[in-house]
């Protein structure tokens, strides 16, 4: 059996609350609109800054990439 390497996905794109709207909710559920709005921007940071550069090689990597071609 072959594993199967998971496709990329990006973050879409999230309509803004409307903040006369969001105001009239209650605490809690403005509490939570509020937390759903972070939550979003740090997932797009971590998204966006994925895949724009090419991940650093391994010095234990590069060590044995060595080892095997001196014998």
């Amino acid at each position: 059996m072959q594993a199967r390497t998971p496709a990329r996905r990006r973050l879409g794109d999230a309509a803004e609350s409307d903040p006369a709207t969001v105001e009239k909710l209650p605490a809690g559920a403005i509490g939570l609109v509020q937390a759903s709005q972070e939550l979003y921007a740090r997932v797009r940071r971590l998204d966006e800054g994925n895949g724009q550069a090419e991940p650093q090689s391994s010095p234990a990597l590069s060590l044995l990439n060595r080892l095997e071609r001196s014998f």
